[in-house]
Parts: C-alpha cells; structure tokens; sequence
C-alpha cells in the first residue's frame, strides 16, 4: 500500500487494510459491480468496478 493513499470504502464496508480489503471481496462474486472509494490526500475517488477472476 502506498503511504499517501488510504483504502476508505468498498461498497458498505469501511476499508483500512488489503485484510479489510480481501474479507470484504468475499461476499462477492466474479462479474459483480462493485464502488470502491479510494482516498489520496483531501481528494476522494470513487471508481465502479467489475470484480474479474485473479489470474495466476
């Protein structure tokens, strides 16, 4: 993680680590869309995003 960004939101969970982050993607399935809100300083992202199958 880089340190001037902050993971803050995925869908209704609040997020503050790749842990938070990976237990959160399990109520979820390959296909599903999905908002991820990212924060980087003041400036607050929100992305929409489609969860793919991770390649190996």
């Amino acid at each position: 993680m880089h340190s001037s960004t902050d993971y803050t939101g995925f869908c209704s969970f609040a997020v503050r680590s790749k842990a938070e982050l990976y237990k959160a993607l399990d109520d979820y399935n390959v296909g599903d869309k999905v908002l991820f809100k990212i924060q980087r300083g003041t400036d607050i992202l929100e992305l929409p995003i489609a969860l793919e199958e991770k390649s190996s």
